[in-house]
C-alpha cells in the first residue's frame, strides 16, 4: 500500500510557502485599504501598529515551524552540561533582549508605541526563514551547495589568503574610496551640504569663530537677534556650549569652503585605523570581512554624512586604542615611551570631541594595556606618566577654553548651560527656555528609565548597524556561546561596549539620530565580534552540519549576500527617503531656495519662523561683517536696530506658508522694504 504521509521536506517547503503566503496577504490586504498606497517595506509596521493579534498569530505560526528544524536539537546536543546550558540559555537570553522592544514598554507602558514591533515581527520572520532555509539545504540539496560553494571559493581566498603589503592597502584604498564617495555624495545631495541637526549647527558655528582665531567673540550689539538653542550669547561673550574637539576639526573646512567634505574624510580615514585595529587583536580573516562590513553599515556611512561629532570621536579612539597597543608591545623603551606619550595626546583630542564616551574608553583602554603588558609591570608606571605628559597640552587648553567662555576653567560650557551636570538619576534640567528642546524641562531618571534606554539602543544597532532582515547582532552573539569560551579578545570588546553602554545608562536622554547616536563608537567591536561570529559559524556548518567546507562556504556567504541584498532594497532606501525629507526637522530645500534665490555676496535675512533658522544658521558668520546674516525676524520697528547697521546691503525676509499636507509648503522670500 502506498505511504501517502507528509514527509519531513514536504513539511519545510510548506512551511516557507506559508510565511511567504502570510505577509503577501498582509500587504495586498493593507495596500487595497481606501487611501492607502502602502508597500511591502511597510506591511509589518503597519499591522503591528493597527492589528497586533495578527502580529502575535505570525509569531506562533513561525515558532511553531521552527520545531521542524534543527535548531532545537542543535541546542540539546550542543550544550551537555548545566554551566554550559546556563551560559547558552544568557547568551540567548540577552541576544532576545536585544531585539524584543521592552525599552517601550518600560518608557511608555506600550510595545507598539514606535516602530520597534515592526522591526521585532520583521527580525522573527526573518530569522524564522532563515532557520528554515539552512536546514532545508543543508539536508535535501547537498549537490546545490557543492556548485554555489565551488564559485563561492574566491571569497574565501580572497578574505583568508596572504597578499603583498601592495595588494593589501590597494583593497584598504578601494574601501576607503568608496567610503568617501558615498558619504559626500549623501552629503550633498541628500542632506543639502548642511548640518540638520542643532548639535552640528552649534559646532559648525564654533568652528568659524575659531577660523577667525578666537575662542568666542564679543557679544552683538543686538544679541536678541541671534539667539540659538545650543549657542550662548551673554556675559559679554558668543560661543557654542560643546567642548571644541569637532568644531577645531571642522575648521580647516571652513577656511577652505568646504566643511561639509570633514567628515567624508574623517570616516574614509576610520577604515584604515579599524583594518589596523581589527588585525592587531584578531586574525586576518576576522579583519578583512569586519571591514568590508563596516564600509556597508548604513548607520556608519549615513553618521559620516552629515556633521555629527561621532566620526572624529570615533577617529581620535581607534587612533588612541592603536597607540596603547603598541606602548603595551616589546618595544624598546623610546618606542614605548613615544607611543604611551601619542597615546595621551590623541585622547585628549577624543575627550576634546566626546568626554563621555571617551572616558568610557579610557577605561577599556587600561584593560586593553594590562592584557598586553601583564608581564612587565615596571613599565607601568613609566607608561602612565607620559600618557598623563602627552595629554597636559589639550588639557590645559581645555581650561585655557573654559575660561575664555564660561569664564571659569572648571566650568565647562555645557554645564553652564544647562545648570547642571545631566548624568545621574533624579530630575534632569535639560535647557532654559524658550531656547531648549521641545520636551518636559525636567525629566525623572531612574534606573528603569535607565535599562530602557539600554534596550532601545540594542534594538536600534539591531536595526541601523547593518540593515538586516534578521537582527543585526545576530552573529556577534555567537562567540560567547560556551564552545568558544576561551578566546580573551571577545571578552575586551565586550568589555569595551559594555563601558560605553554603561556611562549613558546614566545619561537620561536617548535618541536615534541617523541610528542610536551614543551607541556609533562601539561600532568597531561589534563588527569584530561579527565577523568572529561567521567565522565560527563557518567552522560548524563545516564541521557538523555539512561535513564539508564548500558546502559551508555554499551555505553561509550567500545567506549574508542576500542579507546584504535585501538590506540596500529596504533599510538604505527608506534611510534616503527619510534623511531627503527635511531629516531632524531641517528643511534644506530652504537653503537650496536661498542659494538659488539671493545673488547678493553679502545680504541680510531676516527669518519668520525659527524652526527654519536651524537650516540658515549654518550661513551666518560670527564678525557679522561679510557673507548672510540670518537673523530673528520681531517686526518692522524691531528690526531697524539691525537694518541701520547695514545701509548699502539687501535686506530680504523669509516667510513660511504651511499647507494642509505637512511635508509640503508655501516659502515666500522677497526683498525687505526699508522704506515700509
Amino acid at each position: 500500500m502506498e505511504d501517502r504521509s507528509i514527509t519531513h521536506q514536504q513539511k519545510l517547503v510548506i512551511g516557507i510557502a506559508i510565511l511567504f503566503g502570510f505577509v503577501l496577504f498582509t500587504a495586498i490586504l493593507f495596500a487595497a485599504a481606501k487611501g492607502n498606497q502602502a508597500i511591502l517595506v511597510h506591511t509589518f509596521r503597519m499591522v503591528s501598529y493597527h492589528s497586533p493579534w495578527i502580529i502575535l498569530f505570525l509569531l506562533l505560526c513561525t515558532l511553531l515551524l521552527l520545531r521542524w528544524t534543527a535548531v532545537f536539537s542543535f541546542l540539546s546536543c550542543q550544550f551537555r552540561t548545566v554551566k554550559e546550558k546556563t551560559g547558552a540559555g544568557l547568551v540567548l537570553a540577552v541576544f532576545f533582549l536585544s531585539f524584543f522592544p521592552l525599552g517601550n514598554w518600560l518608557k511608555h507602558h506600550s510595545l507598539f508605541f514606535e516602530n520597534w514591533m515592526w522591526y521585532f515581527t520583521l527580525w522573527v520572520f526573518g530569522l524564522s526563514l532563515t532557520f528554515l532555509g539552512l536546514h532545508f539545504f543543508t539536508a535535501y540539496r547537498a549537490g546545490f551547495l557543492d556548485r554555489i560553494g565551488m564559485r563561492c571559493s574566491a571569497i574565501e581566498r580572497g578574505l583568508v589568503g596572504s597578499a603583498s603589503f601592495r595588494k593589501e592597502w590597494l583593497f584598504i584604498g578601494i574601501l576607503c574610496a568608496w567610503v568617501f564617495c558615498f558619504t559626500s555624495a549623501v552629503s550633498i545631495w541628500v542632506l543639502g551640504g548642511i548640518p540638520h541637526v542643532q548639535d552640528s549647527v552649534a559646532q559648525l558655528f564654533q568652528a568659524k569663530i575659531f577660523s577667525h582665531g578666537r575662542l568666542a567673540f564679543p557679544v552683538p550689539e543686538n544679541p536678541q537677534f541671534f539667539q540659538r538653542i545650543y549657542v550662548v550669547v551673554a556675559e559679554g561673550r558668543w560661543y557654542t556650549i560643546y567642548p571644541p574637539g569637532h568644531a577645531l576639526v571642522l575648521t580647516p573646512g571652513v577656511l577652505v569652503g568646504a566643511p561639509h567634505l570633514v567628515n567624508p574624510l574623517i570616516s574614509a580615514g576610520i577604515v584604515p585605523l579599524f583594518y589596523l585595529f581589527a588585525r592587531k587583536i584578531a586574525s586576518l580573516y576576522v579583519a578583512r570581512l569586519a571591514t568590508i562590513f563596516l564600509c556597508l553599515s548604513p548607520f556608519f556611512l549615513f553618521m559620516g554624512s552629515g556633521y555629527m561629532n561621532h566620526p572624529t570621536a570615533l577617529f581620535f579612539l581607534l587612533l588612541f586604542l592603536l597607540c596603547i597597543l603598541h606602548a603595551g608591545e616589546m618595544n624598546p623603551s623610546r618606542n614605548r615611551s613615544l607611543w604611551a606619550s601619542s597615546a595621551g595626546f590623541i585622547f585628549g583630542m577624543a575627550f576634546l570631541t566626546r568626554p563621555m564616551t571617551s572616558l568610557a574608553f579610557l577605561l577599556a583602554g587600561m584593560i586593553w594595556f594590562y592584557f598586553i603588558n601583564k608581564q612587565n609591570h615596571k613599565y607601568w608606571g613609566r607608561t602612565i606618566l607620559l600618557f598623563l605628559i602627552g595629554a597636559m597640552p589639550l588639557a590645559a587648553f581645555y581650561l585655557i577654553y573654559n575660561a575664555h567662555t564660561t569664564g571659569s576653567p572648571f566650568l565647562t560650557g555645557y554645564e553652564n548651560y544647562f545648570n547642571g551636570n545631566p548624568l545621574g538619576f533624579g530630575k534632569r534640567p535639560w535647557g532654559p527656555e524658550p531656547l531648549g528642546p521641545k520636551i518636559p524641562n525636567e525629566v525623572v531618571h531612574t534606573p528603569i528609565r535607565g535599562i530602557a534606554n539600554t534596550i532601545c539602543n540594542l534594538n536600534a544597532l539591531n536595526y541601523f548597524l547593518l540593515g538586516w532582515p534578521v537582527p543585526s547582532l545576530l552573529f556577534a552573539f555567537i562567540p560567547f556561546l560556551p564552545w568558544k569560551r576561551r578566546e580573551t579578545v571577545k571578552w575586551l570588546c565586550a568589555f569595551s561596549i559594555f563601558t560605553v553602554f554603561l556611562v549613558y545608562f546614566f545619561y537620561f536622554f536617548q535618541d536615534y539620530c541617523y541610528g542610536p547616536r551614543f551607541t556609533f563608537e562601539t561600532i568597531p567591536f561589534i563588527l569584530i565580534l561579527t565577523a568572529q561570529g561567521v567565522r565560527i559559524s563557518l567552522l560548524y556548518f563545516s564541521n557538523v552540519v555539512t561535513r564539508s567546507r564548500r558546502r559551508a562556504r555554499g551555505l553561509l556567504y550567500p545567506l549574508l549576500l542576500l542579507f546584504f541584498f535585501l538590506a540596500f532594497g529596504v533599510v538604505w532606501v527608506e534611510r534616503f527617503q527619510e534623511m531627503g525629507d527635511a531629516y531632524w526637522g531641517t528643511r534644506d530645500q530652504i537653503t537650496a531656495m536661498v542659494k538659488d534665490c539671493i545673488r547678493e555676496k553679502d545680504a541680510l535675512i531676516f527669518v519668520e519662523d525659527g524652526d527654519d533658522y536651524v537650516a540658515l544658521f549654518s550661513f551666518l558668520d560670527p564678525a557679522l561683517d561679510r557673507g548672510w546674516i540670518v537673523a530673528h525676524d520681531f517686526g518692522w520697528e524691531e528690526n531697524q536696530k539691525l537694518i541701520r547697521k547695514y545701509p548699502e546691503w539687501p535686506i530680504y525676509h523669509l516667510r513660511l506658508k504651511e499647507t494642509d499636507h505637512p511635508a509640503i509648503f508655501d516659502t515666500i522670500l522677497e526683498l525687505y522694504d526699508r522704506q515700509q
